[in-house]
């Protein structure tokens, strides 16, 4: 369950991201789509993309001992 409310609020907030860069910059959705997920290296969006995969990472590891202790209670 946290894995996917993990992955609603990015999808969410980068549709929203990339929403408003279309309006600002009257620019397609894939181009802004594109510019919105390269990265170039040295940049803070390197440290950004790093945070969101450390956490989905770590959602799913707290969704693994969700399970398992639901599982474990299960069993008593």
């Amino acid at each position: 369950m946290v894995t996917i409310a993990f992955v609603f609020i990015l999808i969410s907030s980068t549709l929203l991201s990339i929403l408003l860069d279309m309006h600002l910059y009257n620019l397609s959705f894939f181009q802004t789509l594109h510019f919105s997920l390269t990265l170039d290296a040295g940049t803070r969006e390197t440290i950004v993309f790093t945070a969101l995969i450390t956490g989905l990472f770590a959602s799913f590891f707290l969704d693994y001992r969700m399970s398992k202790k639901e599982s474990r209670e299960k069993r008593s």
